[in-house]
């Protein structure tokens, strides 16, 4: 087969060989060109795609760039308002700051007035009081020397009386003798004429007939008390000592009671006094409260609570009260150390004193009636609290104040004994309270008494607290002085000891029970045999006694 290529030029085969080319040609370019313009119209497309794109986005961003300068706007408003609010408040605070330091001042200057009025007031009581002393020694001075005078004068006639009857009885003798010059004279015995002596004001005046009164209101370490066997006469109630003294310690309580009385109305007058006596009154009371009996794993549990009742009754020496007298709230009053010392003190400190003692017994009432140990903790804080050098005066604790509270609440810690009569007229010297309502009250109220449980749970807890006073050891601090000794704890046993067993009462036993039950350790611990020996005697012999009378007045 021949080649195209080799075929003439004009032959059928080529022309149609051409024609092929061309249509070939012509139909790839018409394929081109289609392609061509689907690619312009797929630009086009993109185009206005992408403009449409272009043109959502720049109008995205301009809501976005409008949503932000919003923002913006919101949070320089918000900023401005708390800055705002931050000057206002300072503005505020440094407003309030100056009113009060303006209200500090007007109040620090009434303080100050009110204090130098209070200074003024002790001060013209003071001079009074000093003028009244030295008016008082004047009166005395004077008195004194009247007196003097007046027994000078008493002496020289009694003396001139003596040498007139001595010279009368001369006279006589003389004119005797002369008269019976010519006769025997008889025998006689010499008359002598006896001076008159003056009677002194402090002869005794007890009669010889008054029975001996009952003394055992101490024991040495070495003796035992003995109860006195039952007299064929009815026996007195209570020693006229023990009696007297517990009649000093309810003027004490009455004394108290006057004083609480004149703090009350001189904090209507003194605001700062109010809130002052308010907030002490109410730390005493709460810590008071909180003392607890120590745990192994928490031994220092009562630190804080001792440490603020010691803290606010030292801060009641330094701040501004009234001034009263001290010596009246002592059974027995010191001696004045000096002729300058200051008789007055603290009305402050005695208040709060008495708000004390009186937290003391309630918290022994509550917590040691129900269980006795729980009274060492409150009457390791209390001796400790009486302890205290700073909160004596002239030297000696005032520990007055709490027995005074304890000669009222229970009189058979004291050897007081209740009358031989009905069980009614017995009860007030058994310090058993009265109830009214809510309420209990003295014996000297009028409401019904207690019910004898109640009775006998106060005892048991005033008791406790009692042996927890007193069988305090000192040893470990020897630069403090046991304000309540244990020869109390003794006197207490004694008493109750020799009360007679025709007065003995159920009482007395719960006493016996609330003094020994937690507590014979410490008292052995103090006397050794001899507390065991006087241990014996209250807790063995006297029971068996008072069952050998018939099992005392209201049984054992």
């Amino acid at each position: 087969m021949s080649s195209p290529s080799r075929l003439p030029p004009d032959s059928p085969s080529r022309q149609l060989l051409r024609e092929l080319g061309q249509l070939a040609i012509s139909a790839q370019e018409t394929f081109y060109q289609q392609l061509d313009r689907e690619n312009e119209q797929k630009a086009s497309l993109h185009k206005k795609a992408l403009a449409a794109a272009t043109a959502k986005h720049e109008k995205v961003r301009q809501s976005v760039e409008l949503e932000r300068q919003r923002l913006d706007a919101q949070v320089q408003a918000e900023r401005e308002r708390r800055e705002a609010e931050v000057r206002r408040e300072l503005e505020k605070q440094r407003r309030e700051k100056a009113e009060r330091e303006i209200e500090e001042k007007r109040r620090e200057a009434e303080r100050a007035k009110a204090f130098e009025a209070e200074q003024s007031k002790r001060d013209a009581i003071e001079k009074s009081r000093k003028e009244a002393a030295d008016a008082a020694q004047a009166r005395q001075r004077e008195q004194a020397e009247a007196a003097r005078k007046a027994q000078d004068e008493k002496t020289a006639r009694q003396q001139q009386e003596t040498d007139q009857a001595k010279a009368r009885a001369q006279a006589a003798a003389k004119a005797s003798s002369q008269q019976t010059q010519t006769t025997t004279p008889p025998k006689s015995q010499p008359t002598q004429l006896a001076t008159p002596k003056p009677t002194s004001i402090l002869q005794s005046t007890t009669p010889k007939d008054t029975p001996p009164v009952n003394k055992n209101v101490h024991f040495a370490d070495s003796t035992i008390p003995t109860a006195t066997p039952p007299q064929a006469q009815s026996s007195p109630t209570s020693d006229p000592q023990v009696e007297a003294e517990h009649a000093k310690y309810l003027t004490i309580h009455r004394r108290l009671k006057e004083m609480r009385a004149f703090m009350v109305s001189e904090a209507k007058t003194n605001k700062d006094l109010k809130q002052t006596m308010g907030d002490m009154r109410r730390s005493i009371q709460k810590s008071v409260g909180q003392l607890v009996e120590p745990t192994k794993d928490n031994k220092g549990i009562n630190r804080q609570p001792h440490s603020t009742i010691l803290t606010t009754l030292k801060n009641a020496l330094t701040l501004p009260s009234p001034t009263i007298a001290i010596a009246p709230f002592f059974a027995n009053p010191p001696p004045l150390q000096n002729n300058t010392a200051d008789p007055n003190g603290p009305a402050l400190l005695i208040y709060l004193l008495n708000i004390f003692c009186k937290a003391v017994i309630a918290q022994f009432i509550a917590e040691a009636g129900v269980k006795p140990q729980a009274a060492d903790p409150v009457g390791i804080i209390t001796s400790h609290i009486f302890a205290q050098d700073v909160l004596k005066w002239q030297g000696v604790p005032l520990i007055d104040i709490l027995l005074a509270k304890y000669h009222l609440v229970c009189p058979l810690l004291f050897g007081i004994r209740p009358p031989s009569s009905t069980t009614d007229a017995q009860k007030p010297a058994l310090g058993w309270w009265r109830e009214e309502g809510s309420y209990l009250h003295p014996p000297t109220h009028s409401g019904p008494f207690i019910p004898p449980q109640q009775h006998y749970q106060r005892l048991t807890g005033l008791s406790a607290g009692f042996a927890a006073l007193s069988l305090r050891n000192y040893s470990k601090a020897p630069k403090m002085i046991n304000p309540f000794p244990d020869n109390h704890y003794w006197t207490c046993l004694a008493r109750i000891a020799n009360t007679p067993p025709d007065q003995l009462t159920e009482s007395h036993f719960v006493v016996i029970k609330g003094l020994v039950e937690c507590f014979a350790g410490k008292f052995v611990g103090f006397y050794g045999g001899a507390a065991v020996c006087a241990l014996r005697v209250v807790v063995v012999d006297l029971p068996g006694r008072a069952k050998g009378e018939g099992g005392g007045r209201g049984g054992v």
